[in-house]
């Protein structure tokens, strides 16, 4: 926050349980070695950089990229530095932020928030914020309660003074002595315990005007008087009858998928079911891997008797592998998903449908179930944003989920996009996916999904005729295939959990389309990318680029003609 102006940087992330003694709940210890504090949130940087100042945070993951992020394991922890805590280490800038005449003071902060996604939690109750401070040099630190009905950065706040040495430090959640200061601009409205958003420590220019680079820490941090209960995390399907009983599809519905037949692994749409799961990218965190469900001599889905009432079904049995940073700073969460798109080579039309039906059922130590819908709509030019909504697990029974294309929401990321493309459609579906993450360690468990269903319709929708039609054999690779809509690429590579890019290239060098991908390198694995019709008559090059491994990279090259 920054003297009226704050961004709170959130990711989402799964909400995690908390432990403590009755009525003291600990926000976060720093010793979990990520950014996701205890209560579900992700800890971040924020500056005056996000309004033309130019002061920089040294603490950063990577200080080389626009949006600092927090490590989340910075040793020099409370009492003896023998464990992790909260650490910032700036220089402010020399501009300052604003807009002339309107400019303010240089500033930083790092903000804990309290829950996944901007939830709000409620603290009414609480008595009180301890926590642990130090600076390497006598420093003004405000710490500031951040809540929802508060919009103009007026926020309620507490000036401490943080000296060398670690001290314990105090905060009544209520106006006065010993309490929170209502900033001095802005509207005055009441301070509001139950639309909690989350902490800050902000360190102003203006009131540490002898400084111009110092170090704070903050550890232990815990509210006294109260009990952590979980916010629903942002895209939990809470609706009545969103968990209904297992096999009870409704009607009018059409079969998707029931993993039976003479080829279990293809949907009724004659598409293949697929697995993946998130790796490390050019680091030496464990990646996470399956354990059941595979066939491990060319990684495909076996759905052998895993399904509902005994029959088959599409299940993955996985240990989850650890968080990591990209190469560009961004926090990434292990998972596993099952996904099948939804036609072979187009898209498929299915905004007559009103949603989807299937059954499944979770065991181990999963919290939540993310259900995706890829289409071809484009948010911002982001090819991440995707579709979802969350599902609790089911402790090892079956359930029937029963989901309307309302209850799907795109991922919150503020001003990623503009207003226009934030309403789903439904006209050009790509694929269904269905994944399982967690900020926890370790995380071992299943997920299984069968019946699965269009609702609405009684029949199938036909896919949605695309331009592109074309074939070419790269000699040595083995054979590119090229669909109506869609390539198919055999991925040759090395050994190993592989995280990269298909880019489709034109004559020039210029790039007309890419998609993301994780895959295994193994003998018989295959990508397969969706074109959204943009890809024009001619020569092109499909370039496939990867990193696996401790920083090991692999590209390859397939020529391609559109003849269309």
């Amino acid at each position: 926050m920054m003297d009226g102006k704050q961004v709170w940087v959130v990711a989402g992330m799964l909400a995690l349980g908390v432990g403590g003694a009755q009525g003291q709940a600990v926000l976060d210890d720093l010793e979990g070695g990520n950014s996701i504090n205890k209560f579900g949130g992700q800890w971040n940087f924020s500056g005056d950089f996000w309004d033309k100042g130019d002061s920089k945070i040294l603490s950063a993951v990577d200080t080389s990229v626009v949006v600092p992020f927090f490590k989340g394991a910075y040793g020099g922890g409370y009492p003896d530095g023998g464990g992790n805590a909260a650490k910032l280490e700036f220089r402010f800038g020399t501009t300052k932020p604003g807009t002339p005449p309107n400019t303010y003071e240089n500033n930083v902060s790092m903000n804990c928030p309290l829950g996944p996604d901007d939830a709000k939690l409620d603290l009414t109750g609480a008595q009180s914020v301890t926590f642990y401070a130090k600076a390497d040099k006598a420093l003004q630190v405000e710490m500031v309660l951040n809540t929802a009905n508060i919009t103009d950065y007026a926020f309620y706040t507490s000036v401490l003074n943080v000296g060398a040495a670690w001290a314990k430090y105090t905060v009544k959640l209520a106006t006065g002595a010993g309490g929170l200061t209502r900033r001095n601009f802005g509207v005055t409205k009441p301070l509001d315990l139950s639309q909690a958003l989350g902490l800050g420590w902000e360190v102003n220019h203006g009131k540490n005007a002898a400084v111009s680079q110092a170090t704070l820490w903050i550890d232990d941090i815990s509210f006294q008087g109260y009990t952590f209960k979980a916010p629903e995390p942002r895209g939990s399907c809470i609706a009545n009858g969103c968990i209904t009983a297992p096999g009870s599809a409704p009607k009018p519905a059409v079969l998707v998928a029931d993993f039976e037949g003479a080829d279990a692994t293809l949907s009724a749409l004659g598409t293949r079911w697929s697995l993946g799961s998130a790796a490390p990218m050019g680091s030496d965190a464990k990646a996470s891997h399956f354990t059941s469900g595979v066939d491990s001599t060319d990684f495909t889905l076996a759905p052998q008797g895993h399904g509902y009432g005994g029959s088959n079904g599409g299940m993955l049995g996985f240990e989850l592998g650890d968080v990591w940073f990209t190469p560009e700073g961004y926090l990434q969460l292990p998972s596993v998903n099952l996904s099948t798109y939804l036609s072979n080579d187009s898209n498929l039309d299915v905004g007559a449908a009103t949603g989807l039906y299937f059954d499944y059922m979770t065991s181990g130590e999963v919290d939540y179930v993310d259900v995706k819908i890829r289409t071809n709509q484009v948010h911002a030019e982001n090819i991440y944003a995707i579709a979802y909504t969350r599902l609790k697990a089911t402790g090892g029974q079956w359930k029937g989920a029963l989901l309307k294309w309302s209850d799907f929401v795109l991922p919150n990321w503020g001003a990623a996009f503009q207003e226009a493309e934030k309403a789903m459609r439904f006209t050009n579906i790509v694929s269904l996916e269905w994944s399982v993450t967690s900020a926890k360690k370790n995380i071992q468990g299943s997920i299984a999904v069968d019946n699965v269903y269009l609702t609405g319709i009684p029949e199938l929708p036909q896919p949605i005729p695309s331009r592109l039609a074309a074939a070419n054999a790269s000699p040595g690779q083995g054979r590119l295939l090229v669909g109506r809509g869609s390539l198919r690429i055999p991925f040759r590579a090395p050994a190993g959990s592989h995280v990269g890019q298909i880019r489709i290239l034109d004559a020039s060098g210029h790039e007309l389309d890419r998609q993301p991908f994780v895959a295994e390198g193994v003998a018989g694995t295959s990508l397969e990318m969706r074109l959204d019709g943009r890809i024009p008559h001619g020569l092109m090059l499909v370039r496939v680029e990867s990193r696996y491994g401790a920083g090991l990279s692999f590209a390859t090259a397939y020529p391609a003609v559109n003849l269309e």
